[in-house]
């Protein structure tokens, strides 16, 4: 799986196929339309200083559509303190019914997808010049992968800081 900022052409390709996911599963597609809508503002509109929304996507090799889609905020706070964070990942319909019906297959995408999510926000924070990570336990399944990271990096050498604050996990390098 590899990370990739979302393009035009993406976003059309992954509002297709998920809708479509999304009927075969019996998920509402306007809910999909919804979820995704924010990735096309996101590329019509230009980023402000203060505070900006990117649109990534997880994608396999094989596919066209991403298994996931990731919401990543610059922030800034004063002149030389700015941060990227990952705020949320959602999972392709298919996917995320396979993962409610306990299919293992899909567990096993969903939490390579997740862990491509955290190695590719870390490089993006690097082509945007920002030294800080914050990642975000939105729900049960996020915080629980960012705590088993947090334990698994917390004695690594390669980050200044590693620390936990309430439901983010914060990396800086």
């Amino acid at each position: 799986m590899y990370f990739e900022q979302f393009n035009s052409s993406t976003y059309e390709e992954a509002l297709e196929i998920w809708s479509k996911e999304a009927e075969t599963c019996n998920i509402f597609p306007q809910e999909v339309v919804r979820q995704l809508k924010w990735i096309g503002e996101s590329l019509s509109t230009q980023a402000t200083v203060q505070s900006s929304s990117l649109a990534y996507g997880v994608f396999t090799q094989k596919d066209k559509s991403p298994v996931a889609v990731c919401e990543l905020v610059i922030s800034q706070k004063g002149k030389n303190n700015r941060w990227m964070k990952l705020l949320n990942v959602t999972l392709s319909p298919a996917i995320e019914a396979k993962v409610e019906a306990k299919d293992l297959k899909a567990i096993k995408t969903a939490v390579t997808a997740y862990r491509t999510a955290v190695a590719g926000s870390f490089d993006a924070k690097n082509d945007h010049n920002i030294d800080t990570l914050k990642l975000y336990g939105r729900n049960k399944t996020m915080l629980d992968l960012l705590i088993t990271t947090y334990a698994a990096l917390e004695d690594s050498e390669s980050f200044e800081e590693i620390k936990k604050e309430g439901r983010w996990l914060v990396l800086r390098s």
